[in-house]
């Protein structure tokens, strides 16, 4: 079932039935992008789930430390996140992929092709691909998470329908 959007008759276009919100392991970019995708579209009124997956993740390990810390220090708890893989039920005609970079859209294009119009850059209207901060340091984590709260507010803004997401493919 598609939703339709908040805004009313004057924009009847469907929003996504889901949203996945999709990075590399699924335990730093993606786990964040989840939690404030959720709070976003929950305070609009607009009520789709939202899950995240990984393209090669680190299955049943918790969000990186770093991202809970961050993450806590907005008042969200990502602290009972574990890693899940992208699977390809949760590749439908009406699921909407948000991914963090170009390579991670190119490789789902590559095993999922005729549902490619469905995949686009969480940061495609808020400055490109987010940098995977695995690994990093506190700083590489808050810019990952300072990019990615500027994609979720430029993404409910200007592209948040299943149509505008052709028009957006990295």
């Amino acid at each position: 079932m598609v939703a339709k959007r908040g805004q009313g008759a004057s924009d009847p276009r469907p929003l996504p039935a889901r949203v996945v919100a999709v990075c590399v392991g699924n335990v730093c970019r993606s786990p964040m992008a989840e939690a404030l995708l959720t709070i976003a579209l929950r305070e609009r009124g607009l009520g789709v789930p939202v899950s995240s997956a990984g393209v090669r993740a680190c299955v049943g390990l918790p969000a990186d430390p770093l991202s809970i810390q961050l993450m806590a220090a907005r008042g969200i708890d990502i602290s009972g996140h574990r890693g899940r893989q992208l699977l390809p039920k949760q590749v439908e005609s009406d699921t909407l992929l948000l991914v963090m970079s170009q390579d991670q859209a190119q490789w789902i294009r590559r095993q999922r092709g005729r549902l490619a119009p469905q995949v686009a850059a969480l940061g495609h209207f808020s400055g490109g691909d987010i940098d995977d901060p695995v690994g990093g340091t506190r700083a590489q984590f808050a810019r990952a998470l300072a990019e990615i709260e500027a994609g979720v507010e430029a993404w409910l803004e200007h592209g948040w329908v299943l149509g505008d997401a052709a028009e957006v493919q990295t």
